[in-house]
C-alpha cells in the first residue's frame, strides 16, 4: 500500500507545477499503486522496454542512462526523491532511458493508463505532469551545454550547484550541502570526463575553498564562487517565472 508520505511527497511535486483543488489532489491519490523497495545497483526501468507505469522516487539515489553498441554509457540524469521517473515512458509507451538505483531506492508506482485518462479528464493536472516533462528537457538541455561547452571545473562547479539547489527543493539540504552517492567513474559518465580526471577536478575545486567532501557528501563552502566558477543561473530548474502585474 502507498502510504501518505509517499502521496504527499508527489502531491507537494505537483502543486509546485500548478495549483491543484481537492478533486485534483483525490485524483492523484488514485493513481498510485504500490511501493517497491530496489537496491542499489538494480535496474528501475529498462531502456527501450514496454511501460505501463510511471514511478516518484520516494527515498534513495538514482542516475538515468542510454548506452551505445559498444557497451559505452551515457548518465543522462540524476534522480532524487520526490523526482519522476520514466514519464516518457507511461506517455509513450515506451520507456526513453535506463533507471539505475544508485542507492537503496524505494518507489511508488502510477498506472500509466489511469495516468493518461486523468490528464485528459483534468487538463489543470495535465498541466501540472506536463510540466514536469518540461524542466525534465531543460535540465537535459543544461547538461548538454555543460558536456559541449565547459572545462572540466566548470562542468563538476556546475553540477554541485545544481544538485545543491536540487537538494534543497526536494527538501534534502540547506542548499549548500547535499549527497553524491555515486563512484567518481559514474561522475565521470555525467560528465564526460574520466574517473582520474573527476578526482583531480574535485580535489583543485577543495583548494581553490570553493567545496569540501566528506565521503558521498558535498558541501559547498563559498557558493557565489563556485555559480561564478560554473556559470550557474538557477532559471532552467524553475517552474514558474515571475509574472508581471
Amino acid at each position: 500500500m502507498v502510504d501518505n508520505d509517499a502521496l504527499e511527497l508527489l502531491t507537494r511535486r505537483l502543486v509546485s507545477n500548478a495549483a491543484l483543488n481537492s478533486a485534483e489532489r483525490a485524483a492523484v491519490s488514485a493513481l498510485m499503486r504500490e511501493v517497491e523497495c530496489f537496491e542499489a545497483g538494480a535496474c528501475i526501468v529498462q531502456h527501450g522496454a514496454p511501460c505501463r507505469r510511471a514511478w516518484v522516487l520516494l527515498e534513495g539515489f538514482a542516475y538515468g542512462q542510454i548506452g551505445s553498441r559498444h557497451s559505452r554509457r551515457q548518465i543522462v540524469g540524476f534522480y532524487l526523491a520526490g523526482d519522476l521517473l520514466d514519464l516518457h515512458g507511461a506517455l509513450t509507451g515506451l520507456s526513453s532511458e535506463a533507471v539505475i538505483a544508485a542507492t537503496d531506492c524505494k518507489i511508488a508506482t502510477l498506472d500509466a493508463e489511469a495516468l493518461v485518462s486523468l490528464i485528459e479528464a483534468k487538463p489543470n493536472l495535465g498541466r501540472a505532469f506536463w510540466i514536469e516533462t518540461l524542466v525534465e528537457a531543460s535540465i537535459a538541455r543544461e547538461w548538454i551545454m555543460n558536456v559541449g561547452q565547459r572545462n572540466a571545473r566548470q562542468r563538476l562547479a556546475h553540477l554541485c550547484c545544481e544538485m545543491a539547489w536540487r537538494s534543497r527543493e526536494a527538501g534534502l539540504g540547506d542548499g549548500r550541502t547535499f549527497s553524491m552517492p555515486i563512484t567518481h567513474e559514474q561522475l565521470g559518465d555525467a560528465t564526460g570526463l574520466t574517473s582520474l580526471h573527476v578526482n583531480h577536478t574535485l580535489r583543485k575545486l577543495e583548494a581553490q575553498d570553493l567545496i569540501v567532501q566528506d565521503g558521498h557528501a558535498i558541501r559547498i563552502i563559498d557558493e557565489a564562487r563556485l555559480r561564478a566558477e560554473g556559470d550557474f543561473e538557477e532559471l532552467y530548474l524553475c517552474r514558474s517565472a515571475p509574472r508581471s502585474m
